[in-house]
C-alpha cells in the first residue's frame, strides 16, 4: 500500500525498478486506456486517527463489480379490459388490490320492453272504467246537469257603484249536499283533481288548468271565436317566430287564428289574470281590448297582442293593422282571488258576441264559480265501454272537451 504514514514498510527498490520498466515498455499501448480509466482507478489517501489506524483497502473498480441487471420494463395493462380496484380492509387499513373485469359498455339507447296487459288486468281496468262512468252518469242525473238554465248569470247593482253577479246556477247547487256532489263530479274530470275542484267551489285562486278548460268549452260552442291557452303568454317568442315562418307545428293554430272573428287570450303574471280580446273588422284591421278586474292598465299584454298580429301578418306594417287599442274598465273584484273568475265571466260575454262597456265600481264575481263548474259537469268525458258505446246513435252524454 502506498501512503504517507511513517509506519509503512520500507520500499523495495527492485520492485520499483520493475514497475518503471513495465510502464516504459507498455506505456504507448496503455496511454489511451489510462486516459479513459484514470478516473476509475484511484487511490484513496485518508488520514486516520492514531487510535483507529488500520490498513484501508483500495476501492474496487466498477469494472470488477457484478454487472447490474438491466431495468425491467413495466407491464402494460389494457385498461379497457381490466381495471384495478383498491380495497382497504377496515381492520388493518392496508390496501389490497384485485383485478376486476370492466363491465361491457352499454348502448346509449336502451329500449324497455313493456309487457302486455294480462286478460285479468284488462278485465279489472274495464270494470273500473264502467264503475267510473256509472258514477259520472249517476252524479249528473242526481244534479240534473242536463237541465239548461238560460241567462244564468247577470250583474246586478246592489247600491251605488257596488255590483254582484247573481247566478241561478249558484242557487241550484248552493246547498251543502249538492255542492259536495258537484265537487266530486268535477274532481273526476280529466286534468282536474280534488284540489282544483275544491278551489273552484270554495273561493280560492284559480289556476291555468281551470281557465284554459273553460275557455276551450266556449270555443267549442262558438265557431266564430278562437282561444289561445294561457301558456303562450308566458314566453311567446318561439311561438311568434314559428307563426311568422309558418312552420308545420303551428299551421293548424295559424289557420284557426286567421279565420276567427274574435280571439280570446287569457294572460297571467303568476298572481293575477287578464283577458285580451282581439276583434277582426270587416276591412281587415283589428281592435285590441284588455279587461282587467283590477284595472291596472298594463301595456305589456296589449303589446303581446300586437306581436301576435305581426307574426300572423308579417308582410304588413303593424300600425296599419291596428284600428284601435283600449283598456275597458270593468268593476273591480272585491277580493284577491276572483280574477280568474272574472276572466271566465267576461270571456263568456265575449263568446256571445257581447263586449262589456266601461263601468266603474266594485263587484262580487264569486257566484259565477258555479257556472264554470256546471259547464265542466255538462262536458264531462264519459269514456266508451261495452256498457256505454260512444259510437251508438243514442248519445246520452257529451264527449270530452
Amino acid at each position: 500500500m502506498i501512503g504517507n504514514d511513517k509506519r509503512d514498510k520500507p520500499i523495495n527498490f527492485a520492485e520499483k525498478l520493475a514497475k518503471r520498466l513495465f510502464s516504459t515498455i507498455f506505456s504507448p499501448y496503455m496511454s489511451k486506456q489510462e486516459e479513459t480509466d484514470d478516473s476509475k482507478e484511484e487511490i484513496c489517501l485518508i488520514e486516520l486517527d492514531s487510535s483507529d489506524a488500520e490498513e484501508i483497502p483500495l476501492k474496487r473498480s466498477p469494472a470488477k463489480r457484478k454487472k447490474q441487471k438491466p431495468p425491467v420494463s413495466p407491464n402494460i395493462i389494457d385498461l379497457t379490459e381490466i381495471a384495478e380496484v383498491i380495497e382497504i380492509d377496515s381492520d388493518d387499513e392496508k390496501p389490497s388490490s384485485k383485478k376486476v373485469k370492466t363491465p361491457p359498455k352499454k348502448s346509449p339507447l336502451e329500449f324497455i320492453m313493456i309487457p302486455e296487459a294480462t286478460p285479468e288486468e284488462l278485465a279489472e281496468s274495464q270494470a273500473l272504467l264502467i264503475e267510473k262512468n256509472t258514477m259520472l252518469l249517476q252524479y249528473k242525473q242526481q244534479l240534473g246537469i242536463e237541465d239548461t238554465v238560460k241567462a244564468s248569470a247577470s250583474m246586478k247593482q246592489i247600491k251605488k257603484n257596488v255590483f254582484a253577479l247573481q247566478s241561478k246556477v249558484y242557487e241550484k247547487y248552493s246547498s251543502e249536499g249538492e255542492k259536495e256532489t258537484l265537487e266530486t263530479l268535477i274532481s273526476m274530470i280529466e286534468h282536474l283533481d280534488e284540489k282544483q275542484a275544491s278551489d273552484l267551489l270554495n273561493d280560492e285562486w284559480l289556476n291555468d288548468e281551470i281557465i284554459n278548460k273553460y275557455l276551450t268549452i266556449l270555443a267549442n260552442q262558438n265557431n266564430h271565436i278562437a282561444v289561445l291557452p294561457t301558456g303562450y303568454a308566458v314566453d311567446p317568442k318561439d311561438f311568434f317566430n314559428n307563426l311568422k315562418m309558418n312552420k308545420n307545428c303551428v299551421k293548424e293554430t295559424r289557420n284557426t287564428l286567421t279565420k276567427a272573428q274574435r280571439i280570446l287570450w287569457p294572460m297571467g303574471d303568476g298572481s293575477h289574470w287578464y283577458l285580451v280580446v282581439i276583434d277582426k273588422l270587416p276591412n281587415g284591421k283589428f281592435n285590441l281590448f284588455c279587461l282587467d278586474s283590477l284595472n291596472s292598465d298594463n301595456e305589456e299584454y296589449l303589446e303581446k297582442a300586437k306581436s301576435l298580429l305581426q307574426s300572423l301578418y308579417p308582410d304588413q306594417v303593424i300600425d296599419d293593422l291596428i284600428h284601435k287599442q283600449e283598456f275597458i274598465q270593468v268593476p273591480t273584484q272585491n277580493n284577491w282571488v276572483d280574477c280568474g273568475v272574472a276572466v271566465c265571466y267576461y270571456a263568456k260575454l265575449c263568446a256571445n258576441k257581447l263586449l262589456p262597456r266601461n263601468k266603474a265600481g266594485l263587484c262580487d264575481y264569486s257566484q259565477f264559480r258555479f257556472n264554470i263548474a256546471e259547464e265542466f259537469a255538462k262536458n264531462v268525458a264519459v269514456e266508451p265501454t261495452e256498457a256505454t258505446d260512444a259510437s251508438s246513435p243514442k248519445k246520452r252524454y257529451v264527449k270530452s272537451m
